[in-house]
């Protein structure tokens, strides 16, 4: 490879890594938190972050680093994620730093899943089946979480396109939602920038034409991501 042409990873790919990562990180440590979408930094970084108890704990910046807000000297480099995910036995270890980064051992056996981090791990599985595809799958939160001042108001109409998820986010309270607003807790597939697909972290799945998905259900019957996966790219295509 000639090094004055580095490989630059695309959009696309690092969207299917930083949800392949923080699905599998939240799979080994479901304690640490739950998924937002945030843009610091004057609206100009992408991250994915962990939240817990009226604060970020970490951050995944999809065209940069990962970093514990309570242990930056801990941070880990871009260069240390986003090439290696993608090379041989690369991911495994990634994911080791991180959460060598939080300060958390790697678990000798995987906490029974929950139904929050059962649906990260099927937005991930999902965006890797799309990733390669003209127009490939996006997934945005339900809340604009900006520094750059942006209007929110486009994702509320993303809501307009889901009555059941419009009907949960009425049910839900705010004790239980980041910044005390639920709209944290719902997870958009885009195609075009058009939601196909909603998820709330209460593990239910909605679709435009009303109907839920218990992904719990679902995967109970089998144990196996993949059966879930599949069902629910049939209603999103």
């Amino acid at each position: 490879m000639n090094s004055e042409y580095p490989v630059q990873l695309s959009d696309s790919i690092r969207e299917v890594v930083s949800w392949r990562l923080m699905a599998e990180l939240m799979r080994r440590h479901p304690q640490v938190g739950t998924l937002i979408e945030t843009h610091p930094g004057g609206g100009q970084y992408d991250c994915l972050t962990i939240f817990r108890e009226g604060q970020s704990i970490a951050s995944l910046n999809r065209s940069g680093d990962f970093t514990p807000f309570h242990r930056f000297e801990a941070q880990v480099s871009g260069d240390q994620i986003w090439l290696p995910c993608v090379t041989d036995d690369g991911f495994a270890n990634v994911l080791n730093k991180l959460s060598s980064a939080l300060g958390l051992d790697v678990p000798k056996q995987l906490p029974e899943t929950s139904p929050e981090v059962l649906v990260y791990r099927v937005i991930a599985g999902l965006l890797a089946c799309s990733f390669l595809d003209k127009t490939p799958l996006g997934c945005r939160n339900g809340q604009l979480d900006s520094s750059g001042g942006e209007d929110n108001r486009g994702r509320d109409v993303w809501f307009e396109s889901f009555p059941s998820a419009c009907a949960e986010r009425e049910r839900l309270t705010r004790s239980e939602s980041p910044f005390g607003n639920p709209n944290y807790r719902f997870w958009f597939l885009l195609r075009q920038n058009q939601p196909v697909h909603s998820f709330s972290t209460t593990g239910i799945s909605h679709t435009t034409a009303g109907l839920t998905v218990n992904l719990t259900d679902l995967y109970k019957k089998r144990r196996r991501i993949e059966d879930v996966i599949g069902a629910i790219l049939l209603l999103c295509v």
